[in-house]
Protein backbone atom coordinates (compact mmCIF):
# COMPACT_ATOMS: atom_id res chain seq x y z
CA UNK A 1 0.00 0.00 0.00
CA UNK A 2 1.73 3.27 -1.07
CA UNK A 3 1.90 6.41 1.52
CA UNK A 4 -0.48 9.31 1.07
CA UNK A 5 0.94 12.06 -0.75
CA UNK A 6 3.02 14.95 1.45
CA UNK A 7 1.55 18.57 0.85
CA UNK A 8 4.94 19.62 -0.66
CA UNK A 9 4.18 16.95 -3.73
CA UNK A 10 0.48 17.71 -3.89
CA UNK A 11 2.00 21.61 -4.19
CA UNK A 12 4.36 19.92 -6.72
CA UNK A 13 1.59 18.57 -8.80
CA UNK A 14 -0.91 21.56 -8.74
CA UNK A 15 1.82 23.45 -10.00
CA UNK A 16 2.85 21.25 -12.96
CA UNK A 17 -1.08 20.95 -13.54
CA UNK A 18 -1.20 24.65 -13.77
CA UNK A 19 2.02 25.42 -16.16
CA UNK A 20 0.75 22.55 -18.48
CA UNK A 21 -2.46 24.49 -18.77
CA UNK A 22 -0.93 27.55 -19.47
CA UNK A 23 1.28 26.40 -21.54
CA UNK A 24 -1.08 24.75 -23.54
CA UNK A 25 -3.51 27.58 -24.05
CA UNK A 26 -0.51 30.00 -25.05
CA UNK A 27 0.87 27.47 -27.65
CA UNK A 28 -2.61 27.36 -28.78
CA UNK A 29 -3.60 30.88 -29.12
CA UNK A 30 -0.37 31.61 -30.90
CA UNK A 31 -0.99 28.61 -33.20
CA UNK A 32 -4.57 29.41 -33.84
CA UNK A 33 -5.43 26.25 -32.83
CA UNK A 34 -9.11 25.08 -31.89
CA UNK A 35 -9.25 23.69 -28.55
CA UNK A 36 -11.83 20.49 -28.23
CA UNK A 37 -14.15 20.66 -25.53
CA UNK A 38 -13.07 18.13 -23.38
CA UNK A 39 -9.67 19.92 -22.84
CA UNK A 40 -11.95 23.00 -22.41
CA UNK A 41 -14.18 21.29 -19.85
CA UNK A 42 -11.17 20.00 -17.68
CA UNK A 43 -9.24 22.87 -17.43
CA UNK A 44 -12.78 24.91 -16.71
CA UNK A 45 -13.26 22.06 -13.90
CA UNK A 46 -9.61 22.43 -12.24
CA UNK A 47 -10.46 26.32 -12.19
CA UNK A 48 -13.64 25.66 -10.35
CA UNK A 49 -12.16 22.98 -7.81
CA UNK A 50 -9.68 25.46 -7.25
CA UNK A 51 -11.92 28.44 -6.72
CA UNK A 52 -10.38 30.68 -9.42
CA UNK A 53 -13.18 32.38 -10.55
CA UNK A 54 -13.33 36.21 -12.35
CA UNK A 55 -14.63 39.40 -11.76
CA UNK A 56 -15.80 40.86 -15.62
CA UNK A 57 -16.09 44.32 -14.14
CA UNK A 58 -12.36 44.20 -13.17
CA UNK A 59 -11.75 42.86 -17.43
CA UNK A 60 -11.90 44.22 -21.08
CA UNK A 61 -11.13 41.18 -22.33
CA UNK A 62 -13.63 38.99 -20.27
CA UNK A 63 -16.52 41.83 -21.45
CA UNK A 64 -15.60 41.04 -24.47
CA UNK A 65 -15.96 37.68 -24.46
CA UNK A 66 -18.90 37.90 -22.55
CA UNK A 67 -20.27 39.99 -25.36
CA UNK A 68 -18.72 37.87 -28.03
CA UNK A 69 -20.71 34.51 -26.82
CA UNK A 70 -23.79 36.37 -26.51
CA UNK A 71 -23.94 37.53 -30.07
CA UNK A 72 -23.01 33.85 -31.09
CA UNK A 73 -25.95 32.36 -29.15
CA UNK A 74 -28.36 34.84 -30.51
CA UNK A 75 -26.88 34.54 -34.09
CA UNK A 76 -27.51 30.83 -33.23
CA UNK A 77 -31.07 31.32 -31.96
CA UNK A 78 -31.91 33.26 -35.19
CA UNK A 79 -30.81 30.35 -37.43
CA UNK A 80 -32.93 27.58 -35.40
CA UNK A 81 -36.09 30.11 -35.97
Amino acid sequence: MSEKATRKKLNKLHAKVTDYYIDFLDEASEDELEIASGTLSAINAFLKQNDVSADISDSEKLASLKGSFQDRVKAAKKKVS
